[in-house]
């Protein structure tokens, strides 16, 4: 059974200048310094359509494996991007990423994950959230909200 972490940042940068970072591998690589090390993430900006694998090395030392990831879909009107990864422990990891205007001004930044791992899914949704928390909070989020869902 596939879980859904849904995770919400609020910022006070617009949401263009937020998805202009969202745009950029560096932006993943500077949320996530010093939890884990990514090998094999390009240096140009995200392309729909991309494909390609990289190796995951979590708090500097503990070897995380290859993970996969394709671009299935980037909208730059509707500021969202869609990822296919996977790896082997984790057969399934969708992540929609998208940033939407407030209305008092600000952005909303919002990561929605759909998760299957096997018998692992339960613990694996729960590093998730606690993964995008700490990537909002890096990024500089003035609020953090974590939804959790199964689903058949």
């Amino acid at each position: 059974m596939a879980r859904i972490v849904k995770t919400c940042g609020s910022y006070s940068r617009s949401a263009e200048d937020l998805f202009a970072d969202a745009l950029h591998w560096r932006d993943l690589r500077q949320a996530m310094d010093g939890l884990a090390i990514y090998e094999g993430l390009p240096d140009a900006p995200v392309r729909e359509g991309e494909d390609f694998e990289i190796v995951i090395t979590w708090l500097g030392r503990l070897p995380g494996g290859s993970h996969r990831i394709r671009v299935a879909r980037l909208d730059r009107d509707a500021r969202s991007i869609v990822f296919a990864e996977s790896n082997p422990s984790i057969p399934r990891w969708d992540h929609v990423l998208s940033i939407t205007p407030l209305p008092e001004g600000g952005a909303l930044w919002t990561d929605e994950v759909a998760i299957e791992a096997g018998l692992k899914t339960f613990l694996v949704s729960r590093f998730a959230a606690y993964m995008y928390r700490r990537r909002h909070r890096r990024r500089g989020a003035e609020g953090v909200s974590v939804l959790h869902e199964a689903h058949p």
